[in-house]
């Protein structure tokens, strides 16, 4: 199990590094009309200093500040308050004293509010955002950007842009909008353009290994390897360690997404060379390092790293690390024949489960079931592979739940400021008006002109908002198609089956379907074997042959990894088994070619009618139906792969369970239930 979490020590550390990217250098790039807006060259230098000593392990910023902070009076201009005070509410946001850096800018806002200048509104707001960043207070965060959104077009100061656009793209990353976060990115590079000083190349490479991060998330390994190769080879001999720890372990991950394991293991080698002021990430590296012997099938190397990862964990308290580190051993003892280690690798599951760790739940599961298949284990495997797709899907409810809480206080947000842009304008109309009562004459001719320049104002705001409406909406269809299309394959996704399932249902469609659900066989073993790209080959073949057996209103879904789903239309039984023959046939006929050799496939496979049985769809819905299905494939698999179960009705004891037969499932194959019919290959 590959461990990849970064441990707060090293996102505090990257913190700083990014604070000392954005801010240095502000007495060459405040803009300022008059002499008197220029801030003490003194106190400003200070601040440079401190920011390029901040980046230092053992570097005091509070004491360092606060002969600064003592010197700043009601005179100082404000652009130098904004700026240090900010620098001083950053240091006790960093002994997480958050209430004593709020009242901090809380002293700022006023005088700040007060000023036209959107550069110190904007620097403020920015800051308060990162605040609630730092605090982990990411829902209050969204709700501000927003405002922050809507100052920054107004925004001169290069500085500010470059920070404000960085801190907008980590934000929409943390929110997985990874396009709008890339956008911000573009923006803060752009601003990099007409800054300078001697911290040009952290930003730059900051940047670099931001974009980085995007391109892991949206799984365009070569992307993220071009991207961080550039990186690092601008870093050359500066000393940088935990962006080149960062940018290493990109690598690292980029590789072994594409199965490329001795590259893989090389860069990893090089980002255990940055971490040895980082304990924790020396434990995440040391972890991996055993993860990839593993796949490597060296296991005896595999067991050294992650003993040695072991120890480490313990001895800095990093509970979850050791429990990942026990459950990789636990594993290697299943590998060599030792059934106590599926033990190990039980506790540690129900430690994830007891904890509520759905994420590395849902992976040690899959590795249990893994486990399970080595041992021979099928029913055992089969139950862990069900609950493993059961915490998928929470997952994926969590993750809707989250995102529409979020889009839902943009909105409301987004409301208010124009509620209050709309007061703000009626307001200065009740001006105008006792004004014009006042001068009526005069201002009868200055209404008529200034009518006619609001009436081509507002035309030419009318023609630019509907050409915005009309591009965001065709973005918006091309967004929304993309999200109902896996990548990989081309085909439907699981999100545009459970889509077209919830159409059928609004609108009452009683026609019969068939759903048949396919995994490929041994495919984990294909991927050990070749590598992910070659299993990525087969996939896109698989999904290439069983496309060509779908009907034009027929859908074909690729269900998760190596499973996919057909839904059919206007089908009955005889006619399913039929197509499920064909299905087989055009599987295993011929062997796959790859760029590497050629590989037999086979699968097992489950299906069944919609309704079934005596049911009507609102008492057995297709999801319901899919589990029946879902638990015929794992009893074909139980049977040794290589063949077809269909769930064709009930037996007299499963009617006589009918209200139990969804809830209690596993008895419905235990006990008979079911009517099941094997189908082979003809």
């Amino acid at each position: 199990m590959k461990f990849v979490k970064t441990h707060e020590s090293l996102t505090h550390t990257l913190c700083l590094l990014l604070l000392s990217f954005v801010l240095v250098g502000y007495a060459s790039l405040v803009e300022a009309s008059t002499v008197e807006d220029q801030p003490p060259q003194s106190i400003e230098s200070q601040l440079d200093e401190y920011l390029n000593q901040s980046v230092a392990d053992d570097f005091d910023g509070k004491a360092f500040l606060q002969p600064v902070i003592s010197r700043l009076s009601p005179t100082t201009p404000l652009a130098i308050r904004v700026r240090a005070l900010t620098y001083w509410a950053s240091e006790f946001a960093y002994e997480e004293q958050y209430d004593k850096a709020n009242e901090i800018l809380d002293r700022l806002e006023k005088e700040v509010q007060q000023s036209s200048d959107a550069n110190l509104k904007a620097e403020l707001l920015a800051n308060r955002i990162d605040l609630l960043v730092f605090a982990d207070k990411l829902d209050k965060a969204f709700v501000k950007v927003p405002d922050l959104e809507a100052i920054m077009p107004r925004v001169r100061n290069p500085r500010i842009n470059y920070y404000a656009y960085n801190l907008l793209s980590r934000l929409y990353t943390q929110w997985s909008r990874y396009e709008v976060a890339l956008g911000y990115l573009i923006k803060a590079q752009s601003a990099l353009d007409h800054m300078e000083g001697i911290s040009q190349l952290r930003r730059r490479l900051y940047l670099k290994s931001s974009i980085a991060d995007i391109q892991l998330r949206l799984e365009q390994w070569d992307l993220a390897l071009k991207t961080s190769q550039e990186a690092l080879d601008e870093i050359g001999d500066n000393s940088i360690p935990a962006l080149s720890y960062e940018l290493w372990f990109t690598q690292y991950y980029a590789y072994t997404s594409l199965g490329n394991y001795e590259r893989g293991l090389t860069a990893l080698q090089k980002a255990y060379q940055y971490t040895e002021n980082f304990p924790y990430q020396r434990a995440i590296v040391l972890n991996n390092f055993g993860d990839s012997y593993m796949r490597l099938e060296q296991l005896d190397k595999a067991k050294d790293h992650l003993n040695e990862a072991l120890a480490l964990a313990k001895s800095i308290d990093y509970d979850d690390m050791v429990r990942t580190v026990e459950f990789n051993l636990g594993f290697i003892a299943v590998r060599q024949g030792d059934s106590l280690g599926l033990q190990q690798m039980k506790r540690v599951v129900d430690y994830f489960r007891e904890t509520d760790q759905l994420s590395a739940l849902e992976q040690t599961l899959k590795e249990l079931a893994q486990a399970y298949e080595v041992m021979e284990r099928y029913k055992e495997q089969a139950v862990a592979l069900k609950e493993r797709q059961s915490i998928r899907e929470k997952i994926l409810q969590n993750s809707q739940s989250k995102a529409l809480a979020e889009m839902q206080a943009l909105y409301d947000n987004r409301d208010k400021a124009q509620r209050i842009d709309l007061l703000e304008q009626r307001n200065k109309l009740s001006e105008q008006v006792i004004e014009n009562n006042r001068q009526q004459t005069i201002i009868t001719w200055l209404a008529i002109i200034l009518g006619g320049f609001v009436f081509f104002a507002l035309l030419l705001l009318y023609r630019k908002v509907k050409e915005s409406n009309r591009k965001l909406q065709q973005a918006n269809v091309a967004l929304s198609e993309q999200t109902k299309r896996d990548p990989l394959t081309g085909l439907e996704n699981r999100r545009s089956m459970q889509l077209a399932m919830e159409a059928r249902r609004k609108q009452n469609v009683t026609t019969p379907i068939g759903l048949v659900l396919l995994d490929i066989d041994n495919f984990k073993r294909i991927n050990d074997t070749y590598g992910h790209h070659t299993g990525d080959e087969v996939l896109v073949e698989m999904s290439r042959r069983l496309r060509e057996l779908c009907r034009e209103d027929d859908s074909l879904v690729r269900w998760g990894g190596e499973e996919f789903l057909f839904c059919l239309n206007r089908v009955n039984q005889q006619q399913l088994i039929e197509l499920v023959k064909r299905i087989q046939h055009a599987v295993s006929s011929e062997p796959v070619e790859t760029s590497k050799k050629e590989i037999e496939v086979t699968a097992t496979i489950g299906f069944i009618t919609l309704p079934f049985s005596h049911f009507s769809e609102a008492e057995l819905d297709w999801e319901s139906a899919l589990k029946l299905a879902d638990l015929a494939l794992y009893s074909g698999k139980a049977r040794g792969r290589h063949c077809a179960v269909g769930v064709m009705g009930l037996t007299e004891q499963g009617h006589a369970h009918m209200d139990d037969l969804i809830d209690n499932s596993d008895a419905a194959i235990e006990d008979n239930w079911l009517v099941l019919e094997l189908v082979e290959e003809g």
